[in-house]
């Protein structure tokens, strides 16, 4: 049982931060490309993973995310939705001229 845990957290924490990554490439860098700065520490106390990601791409507004429509199948728009639903942390900032996301999961 808990090695069945485990993969299930270890996939949710790499499909999130898959998502999170082709986020950045598609919307803050456009598809033009740029670097991502990303950070991976394992805590102790309490157990958990945080992962920090840093960009230069373009400003995000979560404000004019709207949530998918589970009950009518589309094409995209499910990766911010998948990222917040498997993650128990997720924060954006923008601080100067970089986007900083946290992502963190207890594990």
């Amino acid at each position: 049982k808990i090695a069945d845990d485990r993969e299930a957290v270890t996939y949710n924490v790499a499909l999130a931060l898959h998502e999170t990554c082709t986020n950045i490439i598609e919307h803050a860098y456009q598809g033009r490309g740029g670097r991502i700065q990303i950070r991976i520490v394992l805590e102790k106390l309490p157990c958990r993973i945080i992962i920090d990601l840093v960009d230069s791409g373009e400003a995000f507004d979560w404000a004019f995310v709207e949530a998918p429509d589970l009950d009518t199948p589309q094409e995209g728009n499910y990766g911010l939705f998948l990222v917040t639903t498997l993650m128990d942390e997720v924060v954006y900032k923008r601080e100067g001229e970089t986007n900083h996301w946290r992502l963190a999961k207890r594990v």
